[in-house]
């Protein structure tokens, strides 16, 4: 979104009669269906042959992890919508940028397993939506979590998901109405 406020491109979105919000996650969805297809499956199956991968815990799980990686799919396509927006009143965000991929990488568990951080530290990223984009689905698949502890991670990952959706939504709307655009 911000190459596209600076070369000016960001004008033909809005004059689409569509949500630029689900038009934006709309085109994640296109692009992560191609990484799955094209990049993630081959290597799956490349890392399956060689190295044992345990099934999820049971059916249950599964279910449950298929509802998390929605929800952490509509988490990160949230905070992309929000940080690129912030690229209209602020023209540049590349260190918005940085600093979301760092803050992703360290408490989505991405980085470093969540279960290596001491207690304080979990239980007040347990709150923030960063450990539910990867953490989560994969404590659910392996059964880390009973089905209490497994409802409860995915009704605050879908709260964070609603309100980060809503916060997008708000966002947008109050810095389109003031954006300039340059160019021909």
């Amino acid at each position: 979104m911000a190459y596209e406020v600076l070369e000016g491109k960001i004008a033909m979105e809005l004059i689409k009669p569509v949500s630029v919000q689900w038009m934006w996650l709309a085109r994640a969805v296109g692009e992560s269906a191609f990484r799955l297809v094209m990049l993630t499956a081959p290597t799956a199956v490349i890392i399956a042959l060689v190295f044992p991968v345990r099934p999820p815990a049971s059916g249950v799980n599964f279910a449950l992890f298929l509802a998390a990686v929605v929800g952490s799919f509509l988490l990160m396509g949230a905070i992309n919508f929000l940080i690129g927006t912030c690229a209209i009143p602020l023209k540049s965000i590349l260190a918005l940028v940085r600093a979301k991929y760092w803050l992703i990488e360290l408490l989505s568990g991405l980085l470093i397993p969540m279960s290596f951080f001491p207690a304080p530290v979990r239980t007040a990223a347990a709150w923030l939506p960063f450990e539910h984009i990867a953490y989560t689905p994969l404590q659910i698949y392996l059964g880390k979590l009973d089905a209490v502890q497994a409802a409860r991670a995915l009704l605050i990952e879908w709260a964070w998901v609603v309100a980060l959706l809503w916060l997008g939504n708000r966002w947008w709307h109050r810095a389109t109405r003031k954006i300039t655009i340059h160019g021909g």
